[in-house]
């Protein structure tokens, strides 16, 4: 939907119902936390992806990099929100609920990229797909 096919006092309400909320992440300084950790995971990523090739790192500890990047952005996001404003320094319930929460899927996601599914393991079982791993064999 076009905004200039609404009527004039619908459009001045959506922005007036949305300059609070723009108010809010200019004060807790959202953009600029989350621009200075995309910078930073940028970095890491070519970091980890021009080493990894010359170390011989395996493909799945990459994506594992990559995961763990992502997971970081939004602990990031909610660092910010909380501790932007002002700095507090105190950690709240809620805060420490959504951050457990992240991690606890970053560390899935993490998981779901290193550990193959039972189908796709070797005869050996999972000893012998890390074995293959470390050895540089599992670059996929």
């Amino acid at each position: 939907m076009r905004l200039d096919r609404l009527p004039p006092d619908c459009v001045s309400r959506i922005l007036a119902a949305m300059h609070p909320i723009v108010e809010r992440l200019k004060q807790r300084k959202i953009v600029q936390w989350a621009l200075a950790y995309l910078a930073a995971a940028w970095l890491v990523s070519e970091v980890v992806g021009t080493l990894g090739g010359r170390w011989g790192l395996p493909l799945p500890a990459e994506r594992a990099a990559d995961v763990v990047l992502v997971a970081g952005f939004l602990i990031a996001l909610v660092l910010a929100w909380y501790h932007g404003e002002r700095g507090r320094q105190h950690i709240s319930g809620v805060e420490i609920v959504i951050l457990t929460g992240i991690m606890g899927l970053g560390a899935l996601g993490v998981r779901i990229v290193l550990v193959p599914a039972p189908s796709a393991l070797p005869a050996g079982g999972p000893l012998e797909h890390y074995a293959d791993l470390l050895a540089g064999s599992g670059r996929n």
